[in-house]
């Protein structure tokens, strides 16, 4: 009986030994579970293996009964101890997630170590809004609309050219009636003349023929 209570305890060391080895060089220091984070953040930590062949790091949602994750980084040299990779958080919503980082091996094995309660939140400046202490004060104190309205600049008074136009009327439809008419006269002066002139050009024609005839 102490054979197979020996080989136990052996195992159970090698195993305890292996995963606190498979914890130092395949880890995720930064950012740290439940932390808040916005923008481009560096994730630091080691991936580092004995035997690995490839890394990924990862996110996804936390919590996720789906265990989807979503690929940041994937790369193929050893990191002991540095940046793993920049995760831009500025194309994801608000919200919990989670980020993984997997060790790829040749004999198709797979570690991972994941970090979860990484809050993501924006960083973007509040829009500027009307306070509703000052309007209340303004509304309650005497004479304040009046002051108000007195620190803006009077409005511009608008010029109105109907009445000008409306005198200029008469004269420049007289004007325009009396050269139309003037035009008329003289287009029917002009060709009146003109018949005349072929009238009596066509009777000195006719003249002149009848002498030949005789």
């Amino acid at each position: 009986m102490r054979f197979p209570a020996l080989a136990l305890a052996v195992f159970s060391i090698f195993a305890s030994a292996a995963s606190s080895q498979a914890d130092e060089v395949l880890r995720i220091d930064l950012p740290a579970a439940n932390t808040t984070v916005s923008g481009i953040v560096e994730i630091r930590g080691a991936a580092a293996a004995p035997g690995m062949m490839r890394f990924r790091v990862e996110f996804g949602y936390d919590p996720d009964p789906t265990k989807t994750w979503f690929l940041i980084f994937e790369g193929t040299e050893p990191v002991p101890d540095g940046q793993l990779a920049l995760w831009d958080t500025t194309s994801i919503r608000e919200g919990e997630y989670a980020l993984r980082l997997a060790a790829f091996f040749a004999d198709g094995s797979m570690q991972e170590m994941i970090t979860r309660g990484v809050r993501v939140r924006r960083d973007d400046p509040p829009a500027a809004t009307s306070s509703p202490e000052a309007v209340t004060a303004i509304a309650s104190e005497p004479g304040a609309y009046a002051r108000a309205a007195a620190g803006f600049p009077a409005p511009t008074a608008v010029f109105d050219a109907k009445p000008a136009l409306s005198m200029g009327t008469a004269p420049l439809q007289k004007i325009a009636f009396l050269g139309g008419a003037a035009l008329t006269v003289a287009g029917f002066g002009l060709f009146w003349v003109r018949t005349r002139w072929l009238w009596w050009k066509r009777r000195l024609f006719i003249r002149k023929v009848r002498k030949r005839g005789k």
